[in-house]
């Protein structure tokens, strides 16, 4: 097979100057940035995740003397040992990008509701690894931090389906529809009051 061919053929039929408006698509240097290649808007084109994979693996077959490129294509189809087919690598890009990324997860915190978690990071002066970490914290520490999605509603199952978050509770201080809006409003973590209604605290039980 020629190899070189069969990669400038995959990127003349593939390849799109501009970034396709639907579906899961990477940037691809059409001469790697290890044989000369420059960020130009001449040299990147855009690839599926399957396209990407097989255009490195040509590079790869086509200049095999060039450690840069075993480098690039062993990255990109393993990892941890496990090495992926192109249709592996394709399903596994798309499950965590775009609104399967957790960082496109609407997180709330004490300054508001925020689209994705970058957008709050911006907004506290801070890096997106903190609000991720203090979104998925359930310490009185991190209190007005989470998920969007995790609200929990009255019967609306939250996102690890956990049955007694979602029961409606009557505490000494009203009644709320779940224990963890009881927690929040409260100021105190939501397994404090699941805690007083095992325990019989009185003011505190189930609806």
């Amino acid at each position: 097979m020629h190899y070189e061919k069969q990669y400038l053929l995959l990127i003349e039929k593939h390849g799109s100057i501009s970034k396709p408006s639907e579906g899961y698509f990477e940037r691809h240097h059409v001469l790697p940035k290890c044989m000369g290649g420059k960020d130009s808007y001449s040299n990147l084109v855009y690839l599926s995740a399957r396209c990407h994979l097989l255009a490195h693996w040509l590079l790869m077959k086509a200049f095999p003397e060039v450690k840069g490129l075993k480098t690039a294509y062993a990255t990109m189809c393993s990892r941890d040992g496990v090495r992926l087919s192109p249709i592996m690598y394709q399903l596994a890009r798309e499950a965590v990008s775009g609104d399967n990324s957790l960082l496109a997860r609407a997180v709330v915190t004490p300054l508001g509701e925020f689209p994705t978690v970058a957008a709050a990071a911006a907004a506290h002066g801070v890096v997106k690894a903190i609000i991720s970490k203090k979104a998925g914290s359930t310490s009185i520490l991190h209190r007005g931090y989470y998920w969007k999605d995790l609200v929990v509603r009255g019967n609306e199952p939250d996102g690890r389906n956990a049955h007694h978050l979602r029961k409606g509770v009557t505490t000494p201080f009203g009644n709320f529809e779940s224990t963890r809006e009881a927690g929040r409003v409260l100021g105190i973590n939501h397994s404090t009051i699941t805690k007083r209604i095992k325990r019989g605290d009185t003011g505190y039980s189930y609806l």
